[in-house]
């Protein structure tokens, strides 16, 4: 019988530290912090196995002292009551920590995708820059080339008979007509030889 009492305070003083434990938890909580939520959630539930062992010792002390089942049965099964919101609250515990670090854990993807498209925009960007910076250059050695063409271009002018007409044409077109000027300088050219 005295082993039973003890038990019994065992459980109820548990009980207590429980109860003290559990208002804590909603500070914890609101911090947010990983660490304190894990401790409280590991400190509940070391609390609470405690109990649950010191419970089935004394119910097997008491079925083996010839105590009524039936008063076991309704002794742990308001025990179990109690013991519920401390298991429902470790529980939410340990899952608001698995929330917590899911979602910092998405952040940081995010983060690292952002940065990956702006590496890659910036990338893009540069390449178009030199590809613009090239093309621009290429241009202006085309358009000096073309000029240096020109200003060398020797096209012997159009004699006005009909024989020449067709060397005449055919050298004007290949040379000036197919090339990138404007419609101004090709006539002016064109006027020129003619």
């Amino acid at each position: 019988m005295a082993n039973t009492e003890g038990l019994e305070k065992v459980i109820n003083g548990k009980l207590k530290l429980l109860a003290f434990m559990s208002e804590d938890t909603g500070r914890i909580l609101d911090q947010k912090d990983v660490k304190a939520m894990g401790r409280q959630a590991d400190a509940l539930e070391k609390t609470l196995d405690k109990i649950h062992e010191s419970k089935l010792q004394l119910q097997a002390i008491k079925i083996e002292g010839d105590a009524d089942p039936l008063e076991v049965r309704k002794w742990t099964e308001e025990l179990e009551a109690k013991l519920s919101k401390y298991e429902d609250e470790a529980k939410t515990l340990k899952e608001k920590v698995t929330d917590i670090i899911e979602e910092e854990k998405q952040k940081r993807l995010f983060d690292q995708e952002i940065k990956l498209q702006e590496a890659k925009l910036q990338r893009q960007f540069e390449l178009e820059q030199k590809h613009k910076a090239e093309n621009a250059k290429s241009t202006s050695n085309t358009a000096l080339s073309g000029r240096a063409k020109l200003l060398k271009l020797v096209i012997k002018p159009f004699q006005g008979t009909h024989l020449d007409w067709m060397r005449f044409w055919n050298q004007f077109e290949t040379e000036i007509d197919k090339e990138e000027f404007s419609a101004i300088t090709k006539f002016s050219y064109l006027k020129e030889l003619l």
